[in-house]
């Protein structure tokens, strides 16, 4: 499926928190705030997969074979390319290209990736964000 490229707030299916990010170049969850750190550029490659870059700090959604879940500096490398799946109702999961692993998260607002499992932790709507 081809996702028009955009600035968008990462939802969880399950929490409903939002992916965030800082400075620190961690990826976590928290309640919406509206903030650039919570807004992502969509950059679609085509075939289904697209890279994810913060608008606040301009680094792109990574992952590693550890499950670990970061952003960095573009380096047009498979880790930070993502498969979006759609699982019905308008979520996706979000498949690394290098590992196979999806993103996740719990209520603690933990983000990381695992093996695929289908359940709501997994499942992400991706909503219009105004860019500033």
């Amino acid at each position: 499926m081809t996702f028009p490229n955009g600035v968008y707030f990462l939802s969880n299916s399950e929490t409903n928190r939002v992916l965030d990010s800082n400075t620190a170049q961690e990826v976590t969850t928290a309640d919406i705030n509206g903030g650039s750190f919570q807004k992502w550029i969509l950059r679609n490659e085509g075939s289904g997969v697209a890279t994810l870059r913060n608008l606040a700090t301009r680094f792109v959604l990574d992952s590693n074979r550890e499950e670990s879940v970061y952003t960095q500096p573009p380096n047009d490398g498979k880790f930070q390319r993502w498969i979006l799946e759609p699982t019905g109702g308008g979520a996706f999961f979000l498949r690394n290209v290098e590992t196979n692993f999806v993103l996740d998260s719990n209520y603690e607002g933990h983000a990381y990736t695992g093996h695929w499992n289908g359940g709501a932790f997994q499942k992400w709507y991706f909503g219009p964000a105004p860019a500033e």
